[in-house]
């Protein structure tokens, strides 16, 4: 018990150190802290700024979790199959984009549409979809300019294209 005590004793004398050292401060260190904290101020704004801007835009593509339209297209591939599908590049109006990575919320939905395209109505079991997107449609048509090159130049598989009257991405809808 009297051990409790004195512990108890010396916490409260430094807790009324601690408070009469902190209203002490001296007007020099008080500047020095209003200063840091302007500059820390100042580095988050511009930060936020910065992360607002896209590249080669002049308006905000990337906002949070905001809805920006993005050209994405699709590629199948099979280990059992040499045939190859690609979609063309489709325009999703209302697309999620997360701010930080910029990654397209639902991306695996999208591929899933095109999976079940093909198992259900082409009756091509066992593939396995991918989407590419980009911000900007010149984006994405260079990514689908890269991939079409890669598989092209293999010529033991057969490229096939998919046309928007053949299959059309859906928006994803948000779940909530």
């Amino acid at each position: 018990m009297k051990k409790l005590t004195y512990m108890l004793s010396l916490l409260a004398v430094v807790l009324v150190f601690s408070s009469f050292a902190e209203g002490t401060m001296s007007r020099k260190e008080k500047k020095e802290k209003v200063k840091t904290e302007k500059t820390a101020k100042g580095k988050k704004e511009k930060k936020a700024a910065k992360a607002k801007k896209v590249k080669g835009t002049k308006k905000v593509l990337v906002e949070g979790s905001k809805s920006n339209p993005v050209w994405i297209f699709g590629f199948s591939a099979s280990f059992t199959d040499s045939i190859v599908y690609m979609t063309d590049i489709q325009m999703i109006p209302n697309a999620k984009v997360k701010k930080k990575t910029k990654f397209l919320e639902g991306s695996a939905d999208y591929a899933l549409q095109m999976k079940y395209h093909l198992e259900e109505d082409l009756k091509m079991k066992n593939r396995t979809c991918v989407i590419f997107y980009g911000l900007k449609k010149e984006q994405a048509e260079k990514k689908l300019v890269e991939v079409r090159k890669r598989y092209a130049a293999q010529t033991h598989l057969q490229l096939k294209y998919l046309n928007a009257t053949e299959f059309k991405f859906e928006p994803v809808e948000e779940e909530q």
